[in-house]
């Protein structure tokens, strides 16, 4: 190789670079790195692939580098090892089929993956090659569900990556055959066009799952009003029939202690207490959407022996989102909840809800294990399934960007104290 091909070669290998730092965006959202760090990231690829190719050359050892590499670039971004891989052998598929057609029509001489590569016998394919797949990237950037971190069932992750290495497979064999170059275009062609429509279908399992997930959030919210509104028409039935009988209730009592049956009237008392109708809601706030989220979930709370300490203060016509109060409120009620099930004693919660000034202040507090697992980006789940329990947290940082809204942890060696702040 030449000098000039030499220059065409590495201007050609930023393009592909650039090319794979916007194919990453496509899949991931969040950096858990750093921005220098990615940067840093990229250059070390640019670097490591070009001495590899100027000096060792031999397509199988280029391959596999680059899917090494690419693994690497991704523990840039935060993302669930499931989405990781389809990412990693999505991008390098289509970068990879790209350049493998512009070879083989511009004279790409490779006779086997495992022997060195003459390289190009028209030295522009190199930068041709590059602009394929940087317009093919264009083009995928339009996918904009796939860099959600709704997580796929396991078979349909299955079948995108059994698809995606069938067809790396298919790629390398047609390379190391002798076909003949206008077969081998229109297959690569023909995979080139299933690659990007796998892109298309990956994008559109995501949107299904967020759909999904959606679904769920408003069938808890129907449950929630529901329970609501059960206990708004117990409370109204409880409260007639208490009137209907007030008179011989009075009466029983004042018998009793008329008698100096002090212990029995006690006693009734107290059942009249049981049966009043303030003891079926645990929050009357007056806000409904606060109310029925807090009643569902506290009910259950201390059905399993929690202590349960409750400042609520919130206009009761205070307008708020119920589909975004289920997850921001419900996610973190459920947080705590299994957390204090894990706790055989000092099993307590502690639930403030104020408004002052546009700013809603939400503070849950309970005990729990002590048990504490922080990442790059802060808290992650302990809970077994992490990567659907970690979606909690996610949907409710997603949620509150809507609010300019903040999330903050604070914990000691057995209090953990969640606080969010919405900007209403």
């Amino acid at each position: 190789m030449d000098l000039n091909n030499y220059i065409i070669y590495l201007s050609s290998e930023l393009i592909y670079v650039y090319t794979i730092y916007k194919l990453m965006h496509v899949f991931f959202k969040d950096i858990a790195s750093n921005n220098k760090i990615e940067i840093l990231s990229y250059f070390s690829y640019y670097f490591i692939i070009s001495a590899l190719y100027l000096i060792v050359n031999i397509p199988i050892i280029t391959l596999v580098s680059n899917i090494i590499l690419l693994a690497l670039i991704s523990f840039n971004y935060e993302a669930t090892y499931k989405n990781r891989f389809i990412a990693v052998f999505l991008i390098y598929l289509i970068l990879m089929i790209s350049e493998t057609i512009v070879s083989l029509l511009t004279g790409y001489l490779v006779i086997s993956v495992f022997g060195k590569n003459p390289g190009y016998s028209f030295s522009l394919g190199y930068i041709f090659s590059k602009l394929i797949g940087f317009f093919a990237a264009l083009f995928i950037e339009n996918y904009s569900n796939i860099k959600k971190g709704f997580e796929l069932s396991t078979s349909y992750w299955l079948s995108i990556l059994i698809i995606s290495l069938s067809s790396l497979y298919i790629v390398v064999a047609l390379v190391d055959s002798q076909i003949h170059t206008v077969k081998a275009s229109i297959i690569i062609s023909l995979l080139f066009l299933i690659i990007v429509l796998l892109f298309y279908l990956y994008d559109a399992l995501k949107s299904s799952a967020e759909m999904k997930i959606e679904k769920s959030i408003l069938e808890q919210e129907k449950r929630y009003y529901d329970n609501q509104f059960w206990l708004m028409k117990s409370s109204v039935e409880k409260t007639a029939s208490l009137k209907h009988d007030i008179a011989n209730h009075i009466g029983a009592i004042g018998s009793l202690i008329r008698e100096n049956e002090i212990s029995r009237a006690l006693n009734y008392i107290n059942q009249l207490e049981k049966y009043a109708p303030f003891n079926s809601k645990i929050v009357e706030s007056g806000n409904l959407v606060i109310d029925s989220i807090l009643n569902y979930k506290l009910d259950y709370v201390k059905s399993i022996g929690v202590n349960t300490h409750l400042d609520i203060k919130v206009p009761s016509d205070l307008e708020l989102e119920s589909f975004d109060m289920v997850v921001i409120l419900g996610n973190l009620l459920d947080n705590s909840v299994e957390a204090l099930k894990k706790l055989k004693e000092n099993r307590t919660i502690w639930v403030s809800i104020k408004y002052d000034r546009g700013v809603l202040i939400i503070q849950i507090q309970n005990n729990f294990d002590g048990k504490i697992s922080v990442g790059a980006k802060g808290l992650i789940t302990t809970k077994d399934d992490k990567d659907n329990h970690g979606l909690g947290l996610k949907n409710i940082e997603s949620t509150l960007e809507k609010y300019n809204g903040l999330l903050e942890y604070s914990y000691t060696d057995n209090l953990f104290k969640a606080e969010v702040l919405m900007y209403l």
